[in-house]
């Protein structure tokens, strides 16, 4: 029994622009094609080489040389790219109209897409382009991460600074951003945060997983604050009070590290606040003599909502204090078990090697490898929104700061939306 296969065969495909009339009449279309540059340029080749061949017809082939060049000149100043022309052109970009005016803006193209297909007409953007973002999607095995590794050679050809997030913790990425930085001879603002743990055996884990990091050595208790209830596990309606002892609870003690922290008392890490969340210590340093007035409140009143009572001996405390306090708690175990133990090789430290807003005005090139990368995020909204770069010789320099996130992820952080 023959099959009958239905579908179209190499041989009956057609090509797009058969299935496309030209509705230009032939004068149109000999006038469009004498616009054309290798029209131009062929023809005037080919006036020269007949120019030898017959020599009875120098003069006509002469003027058609003269004709064709000078039409050469004309479209020469017309002529423009699909999107913008790469800086250091002679002339203006005709792609690039100044708002309001009627010329144009000179060429300030920085960044290569790459090649149109259609034509192999370079694809160039300038910095404003680059700032409105841009999202690229594709089915999987597409080439989405090639994609962006190669768009991510612009920053570093630039000298500017990377910040290149991959989810998906692809083993190759790291290697391949770092010998794009070393051909470039910029290995050493090369720094990676990896996340990924399967490699921590003891005894036979390599020496390095990652750069250091402690996103607690800088930062306001209030930004602070704001990240450790971003990493707090969601509450239904019936837990709700709980989950807001929770954040009273961090946020007084949040008020009094950062003050011992910025009197330089303590180096504040994770291990610290872990450390400070147990109910002993937490009394003891709302106890402690050196916090200021404003920290001292918080933190009295952050244990007043456990029914902890002031003045009183941790024996002559109300029985239900032990109970609330280790309701509120129970909500930051989770989350400062995975940055103390889990991720020791990164924030197990207490100067880290990352700073992030160092690695911003120093224009490093970071590799984030992890699906736990909000807390990278957050910090780089952090840094951007309040204020810190906004110093007379900081912004004196003109700072292009590239970042790639590669996976499509919507990531929830406190009054802040990242995809």
């Amino acid at each position: 029994m023959n099959r009958t296969i239905r579908g179209l065969e190499d041989h009956e495909t057609q090509e797009r622009k058969r299935l496309h009339r030209d509705v230009r009449s032939p004068s149109q279309r000999l006038a469009d094609a004498l616009k054309l540059g290798q029209v131009q340029i062929g023809g005037m080749f080919g006036a020269g080489v007949c120019l030898f061949l017959f020599p009875v017809l120098a003069t006509p082939l002469f003027l058609v040389g003269i004709a064709l060049f000078l039409a050469r000149c004309a479209c020469v100043n017309g002529e423009r790219l699909p999107f913008r022309m790469p800086m250091g052109l002679y002339g203006t970009d005709r792609g690039d109209p100044l708002p309001g005016r009627g010329g144009f803006a000179r060429p300030e193209g920085i960044f290569f897409l790459g090649n149109r297909l259609q034509d192999k007409q370079e694809l160039w953007l300038k910095a404003k382009d680059i700032l409105t973002h841009c999202l690229l999607f594709g089915t999987t095995g597409s080439g989405k991460t090639e994609t962006l590794v190669s768009l991510s050679y612009n920053a570093l050809a630039t000298a500017s600074g990377l910040f290149y997030i991959d989810p998906k913790a692809s083993p190759k990425l790291a290697v391949q951003i770092w010998q794009m930085a070393r051909f470039l001879g910029r290995d050493d603002d090369f720094r990676v945060l990896n996340y990924g743990t399967s490699g921590k055996v003891k005894g036979k884990s390599p020496r390095r997983l990652s750069n250091t990091n402690n996103p607690f050595t800088f930062g306001s208790a209030e930004a602070l604050t704001q990240l450790l209830v971003s990493l707090m596990p969601a509450s239904d309606g019936a837990n709700s009070i709980f989950a807001d002892k929770a954040q009273a609870l961090i946020s007084g003690v949040m008020y009094a590290l950062v003050d011992l922290r910025d009197k330089g008392l303590l180096k504040l890490s994770t291990s610290i606040i872990r450390d400070a969340l147990a109910l002993e210590k937490c009394v003891a340093l709302a106890l402690h003599p050196e916090l200021d007035q404003e920290s001292r409140a918080s933190i009295q009143a952050a244990l007043g909502t456990s029914g902890w009572i002031a003045g009183r001996e941790m024996k002559d405390q109300p029985p239900s204090f032990a109970e609330q306090f280790g309701y509120a708690q129970s909500y930051f175990g989770k989350a400062l078990s995975s940055l103390t133990d889990t991720y020791s090789h990164i924030y197990g430290a207490e100067d880290g090697e990352v700073d992030f807003a160092d690695a911003i005005m120093q224009q490093w090139i970071e590799i984030h490898s992890s699906l736990c990368f909000y807390i990278i995020c957050y910090f780089y909204c952090e840094i951007f929104l309040s204020g810190s770069l906004d110093s007379p010789e900081k912004s004196a320099c003109s700072l292009h700061f590239c970042g790639y996130i590669c996976g499509y992820q919507n990531l929830g952080c406190p009054k802040r939306e990242i995809v």
